[in-house]
């Protein structure tokens, strides 16, 4: 073997070694049984995979979530609700919704009891900056005046004429969070929605 051969793989055998820890993805998924994502590599290793919300993985079942919450759930044919839980430094209800007894969606909605309208504003942009920590730049911020804008905009939210979003998307989520004040919704909600990718 000639010098530039020798040369030639030593430069590959150190990009190899560089972008082992990047070859050494998950090469399949499985699920345990309590509903957890499993990786499984090639090595024949494994890890659980992150939770998709809370400590749950969607495609849980009923039971499964359950028995993997630690607050007591009231069933509602397909849905489950949570009193008095916390998040984000608030206490409010959750929700966990399944299609076919597998999570597909969940969520929070706080219903504080503030005095003024900038009270629900300031908890709305506590939660979409821890959210945006979590889960980086929103992919999409929206404000909606129902009625006609205003510079009180605490006051406009009380009245009904204004509703924030914000939203974000990861691999396997999408998650919103919105300031609603209509006829069918008052407060803050916090949802999470498996998207299911082909």
């Amino acid at each position: 073997m000639n010098r530039q051969q020798r040369i030639k793989r030593w430069v590959i055998g150190i990009i190899l070694l560089y972008l082992a820890p990047v070859i050494m993805v998950a090469q399949t998924e499985a699920v345990d049984d309590s509903g957890r994502r499993v990786l499984l590599y090639e090595d024949y290793s494994w890890a659980y995979a992150p939770p998709d919300i809370r400590n749950l993985y969607w495609g849980m079942s009923i039971q499964q979530v359950m028995e993997t919450e630690q607050v007591r759930l009231i069933p509602d044919g397909n849905t489950l609700f949570g009193m008095n839980i916390s998040a984000f430094g608030m206490t409010g209800m959750m929700f966990f919704e399944f299609d076919q007894d597998e999570l597909v969606l969940a969520g929070y909605l706080f219903i504080e009891n503030h005095p003024d309208g900038d009270a629900y504003l300031d908890d709305y942009r506590a939660v979409v900056e821890t959210l945006s920590e979590r889960y980086g730049e929103p992919a999409e911020t929206i404000t909606e005046w129902t009625g006609n804008e205003r510079e009180d905009m605490g006051e406009a939210f009380l009245d009904g004429a204004l509703q924030l979003r914000t939203e974000w998307e990861t691999q396997r989520s999408s998650i919103a969070c919105g300031l609603l004040n209509d006829r069918d919704l008052f407060g803050l909600l916090v949802g999470y929605e498996f998207i299911e990718r082909h």
